[in-house]
């Protein structure tokens, strides 16, 4: 016996370590098949531990659990309970990598419908007066457009949960550690590059203009996330039943990063008057983050015997309450540019770039609260029904104190030197308390139902389902407060700079205020199916919350030593 422990521990600690995390999930196999929103109304042991640790001390001798991935695209999650020392141990493990590629390509050439594909293409119109040709003569707009496209992403996960528990003379003691870490990595790449030649019909090697029109964007977001929680609980005899109470922290760390970029150029070649010109417009925007928060729960449950009818039960009420904030700060900046040349010589230039940082608070309020009873309908059949009462609240507030914007105006002479007596930057300064504020908040009736009944003495049938009523209410509200009061500076490449400009709007404000209800109802029902298949394994299938579609189902094995 004790060999086989260390083998299966040994093959969950593999396991893990070439793994990586979503959460642990509370909820196994017994509830899916009826309902997961049955957590803490009816008796189950994987979900009861999971939940509070110190009920770890209620499993028998030693099991393995093992749940394969959902629809291919969830991980499959393994674990382990057994005895050590005289703790109750457990270890459960989840693990998860998900990449996708793909990128296509665009090409083609047209001469026909000119004016149809311009207007596609979102390009500016080209006129005949535009191309100084005598007005009796036509012309024809040859187009050769291609586009590209590529994305990739990459997401890993691992997840870990660690639970300790013991029994003492008037109470049970439990501890519970989870590590989640989740990163995600996704890039996304588009070209196209259009060119448009103009030439007159009757002088078809003779070009009047070209036009070369390029576009690039690329878009960069990578996600990591640390996870952890520290959670204790104590169960002690209370009256007729049992009340467990526990509690914990949820630090977490984030850091994320977005990245995106565009760059857009209109090159024009005129060949009647011998001139190019350049237009080119970059635009960036980056968000790098990272952020600390660590919210703190409470748990409780309290469960009694009942009589219901005549039959024997179990009534539980229990509650889940959790708040936390999160502080951020979002980083912004553009860059346009334009480039006009004359006789192969650049004549002018101007750049225009525009910063700012915004910071974002978030804070949230959960909290649940639970009734429920299972009743004993015969020796082979359990009926269990619950209500209960979620609420979902978050605020998230975005405020800036401003933006710099500045233009670089260059002109150039004929031997390409720069005029620094009619170049010159100039740079605004804008002080303006703006803030945004999002509260959204969610309120659920949800009304879980369960029966399972022994069709034999190796098979089980489950059935269930949810019925859920909730109202989502959600408020924006947009403030500009405290005035606005504007610098604009401008210093001339030779040293001369002008006064100051100011502009104040003293006691300057705005404010707007959206708000969005919604109220809506709608259930899900469930199947499940267990099957013993000796006295060491139990395999276990559900319909994951879709009746119709087997590709869906999920598959579990629990085996007991």
């Amino acid at each position: 016996m004790r060999k086989v422990t260390i083998i299966v521990l040994i093959m969950l600690l593999l396991l893990g370590v070439s793994a990586g995390v979503s959460a642990i999930e509370e909820e196994f196999y017994r509830l899916e098949g009826m309902s997961i929103d049955l957590k803490n109304i009816i008796d189950d042991e994987y979900t009861d531990f999971m939940t509070f640790s110190s009920e770890l001390v209620d499993v028998e001798g030693t099991q393995v659990y093992l749940k394969m991935g959902e629809n291919s695209t969830k991980a499959p999650q393994v674990g382990m309970v057994t005895n050590l020392a005289g703790f109750k141990v457990a270890a459960f493990f989840e693990n998860g990598i998900n990449k996708n590629e793909n990128g296509e390509n665009i090409y083609f050439k047209n001469e026909d419908d000119t004016q149809n594909i311009l207007d596609e293409l979102d390009i500016l119109s080209i006129n005949q007066s535009d191309l100084q040709v005598a007005p009796n003569k036509d012309v024809i707009v040859e187009i050769d457009e291609k586009a590209e496209g590529a994305t990739h992403s990459d997401n890993t996960e691992l997840s870990g949960r660690a639970i300790l528990s013991r029994s003492f003379s008037s109470f049970d003691l439990g501890l519970k550690i989870d590590l989640n870490k989740d990163s995600s990595k996704q890039k996304e790449i588009n070209s196209e590059k259009a060119t448009i030649i103009t030439y007159s019909t009757d002088q078809k090697d003779n070009i009047v203009e070209e036009t070369i029109i390029e576009a690039t964007e690329e878009f960069k977001y990578t996600d990591d996330t640390l996870d952890m929680t520290f959670g204790v609980d104590v169960r002690k005899p209370i009256g007729p039943g049992n009340l467990v109470v526990g509690g914990g922290i949820k630090p977490s760390k984030r850091t994320q990063e977005i990245n995106y970029s565009s760059f857009d150029s209109n090159f024009t070649e005129d060949y009647i008057n011998d001139n190019t010109s350049t237009d080119s417009y970059k635009y960036d925007y980056e968000y790098p983050t990272s952020s600390y928060v660590s919210p703190v729960f409470v748990n409780l449950k309290y469960e009694y015997p009942v009589k219901i009818l005549n039959k024997e039960g179990i009534f539980r009420i229990s509650g889940n309450f959790e708040t936390g904030s999160d502080e951020d700060t979002v980083k912004y900046f553009t860059e346009s540019r334009s480039i006009y040349k004359a006789d192969g010589s650049v004549t002018s230039e101007f750049i225009n770039t525009e910063e700012e940082e915004y910071n974002l608070s978030t804070g949230l309020s959960n909290y649940v609260f639970a009734v429920g009873t299972e009743i004993d309908l015969s020796t082979n059949t359990i009926f269990t029904i619950g209500v209960k009462y979620l609420y979902e609240g978050t605020e998230q507030v975005v405020s800036s104190n401003g933006y710099t914007e500045k233009d670089v105006n260059n002109n150039y002479n004929t031997d390409g030197s720069l005029n620094e007596g009619t170049s010159y930057i100039t740079t605004t300064k804008v002080s303006s308390d703006y803030t945004f504020t999002e509260k959204t908040t969610q309120n659920s009736i949800v009304i879980p139902y369960g029966l399972e009944t022994e069709i034999n003495s190796k098979l089980t049938l489950r059935l269930g389902g949810t019925s859920i009523i909730y109202n989502s209410y959600k408020e924006e509200i947009t403030e500009v407060t405290e005035g606005y009061h504007s610098v604009t500076e401008t210093v001339y490449k030779d040293g001369t700079q002008l006064a100051p400009v100011e502009d104040n709007k003293d006691g300057y404000r705005e404010e707007y205020n959206e708000t969005e209800s919604k109220f809506d109802t709608y259930t899900d029902f469930n199947l499940g199916l267990s099957y013993q298949l000796n006295e060491v394994a139990t395999l276990d299938m559900n319909s994951g919350g879709d009746l119709a579609n087997i590709s869906y189902w999920d598959v579990s094995l629990n085996l007991k030593f």
